[in-house]
């Protein structure tokens, strides 16, 4: 009887550690719960127009948080996220009127949206500005200058194959824009978990400063991020363009908020150092079915956005609420094991200890960088200026 209440402990213990672990669990879980219910409650979720249209309208959204989760990840965020995309599109319908190559025209655009990247990057990394205040700045920047190049009008890419062979064409029964977004997703999911530098990301938007005495460039890498941002964000412009066929100034305008939002509710810590590129992409999923559901069930206008941001409020506070169960958890497993030692990354930090009744004991003392530069390089420990003194003595005798 003993054995079987252990063993069923270990198993809920495992499963529990697994959803704490893992924070696209959860939502999954969610996206699972909102599938079900709006398959009962309505008759045309499951339809095939129905479904490509919530798949087409996630591509751009897709195609921005796989930018926006490398910047957040690094400590940082990008409110012109929107106006890049606006400015990028009207590029292309400018370029393409004055009779060049839509190719052309759309590498030259995503180019642009590069440059608007790095321009963030520079303010933000070299100027020492906050993000917030540089890419608030750049949000209406950007969109005034595509306001004054287009003199507020609307400029088109129609019958281009822009358009005809990406933004409104389907490939192997899918939209086109998706498979472009879910290739690009997978890409920087890629990098992030395996490429250096996705983990220097994490490490920058951990803690600059041991980022820093560890070797990492930490302007270049938020420059970079930036950079990958408006490169993304001119490809999301692109998109926008194709997919209706036409653009204007206010394009891509109200991406920014959502795209944060999906990034957050995907397990992303706005402070930095956390986030995962699929679960923001699972983000931009939750929400697009969100939206899709209260059209389905034809509730008003008004209440669209409140039914949206509850959703959203109420993803994020599971999100927090998963991260202190995994916290515990990680806790507990420690004093179970009876370890002298707490793992890194656990609350009780790498200075925590174990007694042998297994009470942890807390060294809350900061290991400070200077106390790392000092540190002997054979791993013995910093010695203040008045020890290294007495030792001299001692020699000296």
């Amino acid at each position: 009887m003993a054995i079987d209440t252990r063993a069923s402990a270990a198993r809920s213990n495992r499963i529990g550690t697994l959803f704490a672990q893992n924070r696209q669990v959860p939502l999954v879980g969610v996206l699972i719960v909102v599938c079900i219910a709006l398959t009962f409650t309505t008759t045309t979720f499951l339809t095939g127009a129905n479904i490509k249209s919530v798949i087409l309208g996630a591509a751009i959204d897709l195609v921005l948080v796989a930018g926006q989760t490398v910047v957040i990840i690094g400590g940082g965020f990008d409110l012109s996220i929107g106006s890049v995309v606006g400015l990028s599109a009207v590029s292309i319908g400018l370029l393409i009127g004055a009779g060049m190559p839509w190719w052309l025209a759309t590498v030259i655009a995503v180019l642009i949206g590069g440059l608007c990247g790095m321009f963030n990057g520079l303010l933000i990394a070299k100027l020492g500005i906050s993000p917030l205040i540089a890419t608030l700045g750049t949000m209406f920047a950007f969109q005034g200058l595509a306001l004054v190049v287009t003199q507020s009008a609307t400029v088109y890419a129609t019958g281009t194959p822009l358009v005809d062979s990406i933004g409104q064409a389907s490939w192997l029964g899918m939209p086109a824009p998706a498979w472009i977004s879910i290739i690009i997703l997978l890409i920087f999911a890629a990098i992030m978990r395996w490429w250096k530098f996705g983990r220097e990301v994490f490490l920058v938007g951990g803690n600059r400063e041991a980022a820093r005495l560890v070797g990492v460039n930490v302007a270049r890498n938020l420059i970079t991020s930036y950079v990958i941002m408006g490169l993304l964000s001119g490809i999301a412009g692109a998109l926008a363009i194709g997919r209706v066929g036409t653009a204007n100034a206010t394009t891509g305008a109200n991406e920014p908020l959502t795209v944060i939002a999906a990034v957050v509710v995907g397990g992303a810590a706005l402070a930095g150092g956390e986030g995962s590129v699929i679960g923001a992409g699972l983000g931009v999923i939750l929400i697009g079915l969100v939206q899709n559901a209260v059209v389905l069930l034809n509730v008003s206008v008004f209440w669209q956005q409140l039914v949206v941001g509850a959703v959203l409020i109420i993803a994020v506070a599971a999100n927090v609420l998963n991260s202190r169960v995994r916290d515990a958890l990680m806790v507990r497993a420690v004093l179970r094991r009876g370890d002298r030692t707490l793992p890194e990354g656990s609350p009780a930090g790498a200075a925590g200890t174990v007694d042998n009744a297994g009470t942890a004991n807390l060294d809350t003392t900061p290991l400070m960088a200077k106390d790392v530069i000092d540190a002997d390089p054979q791993g013995s420990p910093p010695q203040s200026r008045g020890q290294e003194l007495t030792n001299d003595r001692r020699r000296q005798e």
